[in-house]
């Protein structure tokens, strides 16, 4: 007969708020980057209203660990704000939470098509856990996280973020029109989810115009070309791009860009013009629920390989990555 406490995973309720918001500052203290996670009162509200989901695991009646997914889109989904108390660590509470999650919210969303997560580069058990549950690579998003608002590494620099993720049905061939060191990183993420590129062309498509919403938590500003009814008035592309940019410069700066829009190409190779490197490619991450190439603008304390630790499998992504960052700083 066993003397194992037993162990419990179950759906949040508004009730848990105060021991998930608990748990978060055990972990991260006030400085965390979201505070709507870290007051009981404001992360009951998002359990409410239904786009944020938590797993909870209890072990012998004590709260022991949760997970999050969170809705990004009409077809995406984040897994998110992963945590298990040190004392309950090394006991697959994160697979745990993991099937409870992908069963119970996301198979029951009949518009889920993909889900993603942001592993923190220094902890390598949640890279190791994406790849045991068949997560495959997205891209590295450099220095995300300021030291403060996450636990860091002893020299306090920014925190990168590596993404992975999994499909949840088949996904049709991508039709990409663009080329060069950008599709040679897309390819190989395709690749890796199994996803063909199809070889017929979008050969007409909506403008695009900028829109941006800025994270000041992370001093980011994130920016999302957005299909627009007509042409009129509308900037040359990077005309658009320049306006977008101006004014004081963020510490970090993403450009989404709809991958399978025919403009593609030139709203790349523009951006890169701007210092923009390849950061990842997301499903469904537009703002119309399409892929995009997200690229990166990062101008902080310089990251080198060292301060991003990433497990074997990833490391030919973190060098690609440092390496356009490299190219686009001496340049």
């Amino acid at each position: 007969m066993s003397d194992a406490p037993e162990l419990e995973v179950r759906l949040a309720t508004l009730d848990d708020a105060p021991a998930l918001a608990g748990l978060i500052r055990a972990q991260y203290g006030q400085g965390y980057a979201d505070p709507t996670f870290v007051d009981p009162e404001l992360l009951r509200r998002r359990l409410g209203d239904g786009d944020v989901r938590f797993g909870v695991a209890r072990v012998g009646g004590r709260h022991a660990g949760q997970m999050a997914v969170e809705r990004q889109g009409r077809h995406l989904w984040e897994f998110a704000r992963a945590l298990v108390a040190t004392e309950f660590r090394n006991n697959k509470l994160l697979l745990a939470l993991d099937t409870l999650l992908l069963e119970q919210v996301l198979r029951a969303d009949p518009a889920a098509r993909f889900f993603y997560a942001r592993s923190v580069t220094h902890h390598l058990v949640s890279q190791r856990h994406a790849l045991r549950v068949g997560a495959r690579p997205l891209g590295l998003l450099l220095g995300l996280w300021p030291a403060r608002a996450i636990e860091g590494p002893p020299d306090k620099r920014p925190i990168s973020a590596l993404l992975t993720g999994r499909a949840l049905v088949p996904l049709r061939p991508r039709r990409l029109s663009f080329g060069g060191g950008v599709r040679e990183h897309v390819d190989a993420i395709l690749d890796g989810l199994e996803v063909r590129t199809s070889p017929h062309r979008l050969r007409l498509g909506a403008p695009l115009a900028v829109q941006r919403s800025d994270v000041r938590a992370l001093g980011l500003s994130h920016l999302r070309l957005a299909r627009v009814a007509g042409k009129a008035g509308l900037p040359p592309r990077d005309e658009v791009a320049r306006l977008a940019l101006e004014g004081e410069l963020p510490r970090l700066t993403w450009m989404d860009v709809p991958a399978e829009h025919p403009d593609a190409g030139e709203w790349l190779e523009a951006l890169a013009g701007h210092g923009f490197t390849f950061g990842a490619y997301l499903p469904f991450g537009g703002t119309s629920s399409e892929d995009v190439v997200r690229l990166q603008r990062y101008r902080d304390v310089p990251l080198l390989p060292g301060n991003i630790r990433c497990v074997d499998e990833h490391v030919a992504l973190r060098e690609a990555v440092l390496a356009d960052q490299r190219t686009r700083v001496e340049a």
